[in-house]
């Protein structure tokens, strides 16, 4: 009996897990999971370093190498304009920023703002940019000047309307010139002086170089007075007209003074003026 107190019933090891899964099998399954994730970031991983190095590839292929950089500057029409002041405000406009990166490059090169650029610095009729991979060209088609306007010691070259061609220290004889000895009206690159005022100056000295002799040695000043132009001959009276009237008509009366009560060039040239403003008489003195 006591043998029987300390008799144990053996039981089968498997019949302890009965029921439950094996604790081995669960362990194996738990790494194939794991495997597979880490496979999946993986290759996620490396597709998002493929993507990075061929989108750096083509940045760096596309802005920041030597195929796009604008390295040339041709510059063609700039017939009155410095090549010197032209080449420097392109490049300023290459230098500048574009989202943080030099404009020299052909994709990033703002020609809207460059050619707002040439007409604000010069006279241009019209401005084209063209672009190649390495080359900014640009042609230009300038205004030209048609008389000088004399302030001083300045002689403004400008257009029938008044725009400032060029500033040079002398004039060319072939062009009309009109002193200003007065206050400047010279504003920023124009001087406003009326298209008309400057029309009859022109008419008026072209009829004295083709039809009236021994009156080519001549100025034409310019004065406030209201419809008033003179012309102060070399060896000579003051001439004054009316920019109103006609200038042939005017001429007329002058030449009709010369062959009657001045045909004496002596006497003319001793006058100190001779008025021709008012339609129905003649005022000198």
């Amino acid at each position: 009996m006591a043998g029987g107190l300390f008799k144990f019933k053996r039981h089968k090891s498997r019949g302890l897990w009965k029921g439950h899964q094996s604790p081995p099998e669960v362990r194996r399954t738990n790494r194939v999971v794991s495997n597979g994730k880490a496979k999946a970031s993986g290759r996620q991983f490396l597709w998002l370093v493929i993507f990075l190095l061929l989108g750096g590839g083509v940045f760096w292929f596309l802005f920041l190498s030597p195929v796009f950089r604008l390295t040339t500057v041709d510059i063609t029409g700039n017939r009155h304009s410095a090549y010197c002041d032209i080449r420097a405000l392109a490049d300023k406009q290459l230098s500048s920023k574009y989202l943080y990166l030099p404009q020299d490059n052909y994709w990033l090169f703002d020609k809207k703002s460059f050619k707002q650029a040439l007409y604000d610095n010069f006279q241009l009729n019209d401005a084209q940019i063209k672009l190649r991979p390495t080359k900014l060209l640009i042609k230009l088609s300038e205004k030209d000047y048609t008389y000088i306007w004399q302030e001083g010691n300045l002689y403004y070259y400008i257009n029938t309307v008044g725009d400032i061609i060029l500033t040079k220290d002398s004039p060319v004889p072939d062009l009309l010139l009109i002193n200003n000895p007065g206050p400047s009206l010279k504003q920023g690159r124009q001087i406003m002086i009326d298209p008309d005022y400057l029309d009859f100056a022109n008419q008026l000295d072209q009829s004295l170089k083709n039809n009236s002799r021994g009156l080519s040695a001549r100025q034409v000043v310019f004065d406030t007075t209201v419809r008033c132009l003179k012309i102060k001959l070399t060896a000579g009276p003051l001439l004054l007209f009316n920019t109103l009237a006609s200038p042939s008509e005017q001429l007329n009366k002058l030449e009709h003074l010369r062959k009657n009560e001045l045909r004496d060039g002596v006497i003319f040239n001793q006058q100190q003026y001779i008025d021709l403003r008012y339609s129905e008489r003649i005022i000198y003195k």
